[in-house]
């Protein structure tokens, strides 16, 4: 587990998500998230890396309904926030995205009541 400083300067603990292979760049296989391996983790941060590859993508409904999750990081290669990929996260609160993103599909955060802040490229 690795600690890390959020652009808020609070201390989150890396959690361990649930990754597998996504697509291919070139020779080199990336990876994409499907969900959290501990659904009582109140923060997540999605590695820039998994077992050696590139984490660039969030499947849809990904962390659908885990009333647990308070905040999430995004990493830097992530573009894309999928169909209801957040939807149904009752308790979520801050989202920190990448400057990177180009989009936010329709309801991604739908029925996220709790949601108050929302951090674009580190702003």
């Amino acid at each position: 587990m690795e600690k890390q400083k959020t652009s808020v300067g609070e201390s989150i603990t890396e959690c361990d998500v649930i990754c597998g292979p996504s697509c291919g760049i070139g020779s080199r296989v990336a990876y994409g998230v499907y969900g959290v391996r501990d659904r009582k983790a109140g923060r997540i941060r999605i590695p820039q890396e998994y077992n050696g590859h590139l984490v660039i993508n969030i499947r849809p409904g990904a962390f659908r309904s885990n009333n647990r999750l308070k905040e999430v990081i995004l990493n830097k290669y992530i573009s894309e926030i999928p169909e209801d990929c957040f939807a149904g996260c009752t308790h979520l609160e801050r989202v920190i995205i990448p400057r990177k993103l180009y989009s936010i599909e329709d309801g991604a955060f739908r029925g996220c009541i709790s949601l108050k802040e929302i951090y674009f490229g580190g702003t």
